[in-house]
């Protein structure tokens, strides 16, 4: 089980890198393309027409991006003042019921529900930016896959931990 941990650690390290810098990148244009607006239509009296839908297509990937980056940092809102009442051993199944769960909703909303929304606009194409729907919805699948695979990961390293103590993965 170590093994398996450390050989998805590694992964998921390259995953997140990747991620982090592509959610950079993309936050990065959606700011010069919202800039760039303002600009032209407050000093240059135009506006591009494409901006509007570019921005949209740009602000969904970086929030579902965004979305599967914070879970692997542990970086989400929770409610910890409510669980730290729990004794240790409810407190521990808590944990294992939350990484769980968001493991099955990641699957079914995200990836099965996502990919059935990015087929049905997989035909429509948005007029300004000549590209389908459908890509701008691919970012809900594969922040889902994304989430379950940082998911499994936090699992083993909970599994680990439990079992054979929290000094085992101090060095990685």
């Amino acid at each position: 089980m170590i093994k398996a941990y450390l050989y998805l650690n590694k992964i998921n390290n390259y995953l997140q890198k990747f991620n982090g810098i592509a959610a950079a990148i993309l936050l990065i244009l959606l700011a010069v393309i919202v800039n760039m607006r303002v600009f032209t239509r407050n000093i240059l009296n135009f506006t591009y027409p494409w901006v509007d839908q570019g921005s949209l297509f740009l602000i969904t990937w970086v929030t579902f991006l965004g979305a599967a980056y914070g879970l692997r940092e542990k970086s989400h809102i929770s409610i910890e003042f409510l669980v730290d009442r729990f004794p240790e051993v409810v407190r521990k199944i808590i944990e294992y019921v939350i990484v769980i769960a968001i493991m099955v909703v990641a699957f079914y909303v995200l990836v099965i529900e996502g990919f059935d929304f990015v087929s049905d606009f997989m035909d429509q194409r948005i007029p300004t930016l000549g590209i389908r729907v459908g890509f701008s919805y691919l970012s809900i699948p594969v922040s889902g896959a994304l989430m379950i695979i940082y998911s499994i990961e936090l699992l083993l390293e909970m599994l680990i931990k439990d079992v054979k103590g929290d000094e085992v993965l101090k060095d990685d």
